[in-house]
């Protein structure tokens, strides 16, 4: 399989059943071997579950750690509905966008190239389905991003650091489920 540096990789995604689940696009990872939770051994990871939440999180060498914890987006299109992600890699700048939104931007060096690839988390309910419109791949020269994060994202995301962030990063659980 290819493995990818500098990219531009976007999904249009829909789930059913689950909606804690996070919905993932995974740059620069490696599937081998895979870590001690079934997941890829080196990922970054972007996701959303159908609650109006994202998150991103790397591993290396199977252990993960957040770049930005679970953080409520205005951006998601919550509950059964359908949702675009989107990152550019270019060198060790990694920009993330939902429906043409930018939600976060950073800067890391831990994972220089890999493969791409969708993942679907899912709780085991036999009414949890993910439906891909499309998936599309293309190699960057140099990633022209041209969007800011609004203010009212930037504010949710240092919110979000300020709390601490527990639990399996692939599912959401939202404050008030008992």
């Amino acid at each position: 399989m290819e493995t990818y540096t500098d990219l531009d990789y976007q999904a249009r995604l829909y789930r059913t059943g689950c909606m804690g689940c996070s919905n993932s696009l995974v740059i620069r990872g490696n599937p081998t071997p895979l870590a001690s939770d079934e997941s890829w051994d080196d990922a970054y990871v972007f996701q959303y579950s159908t609650y109006g939440n994202y998150g991103i999180w790397k591993q290396v060498n199977g252990s993960w750690e957040w770049l930005q914890p679970w953080t409520y987006s205005p951006a998601i299109n919550t509950g059964y509905a359908w949702n675009t992600l989107r990152v550019y890699a270019d060198g060790s700048n990694l920009y993330f966008l939902i429906n043409g939104s930018l939600v976060w931007i950073g800067s890391d060096t831990s994972l220089t190239s890999g493969r791409v690839v969708i993942m679907p988390y899912s709780n085991g309910s036999s009414d949890d389905k993910v439906y891909v419109d499309y998936a599309v791949l293309d190699i960057l020269e140099s990633a022209s991003v041209t969007e800011t994060i609004s203010a009212e994202q930037q504010a949710l995301n240092e919110a979000a650091n300020q709390s601490e962030a527990t639990g399996d990063p692939r599912f959401y659980i939202p404050d008030d489920a008992e």
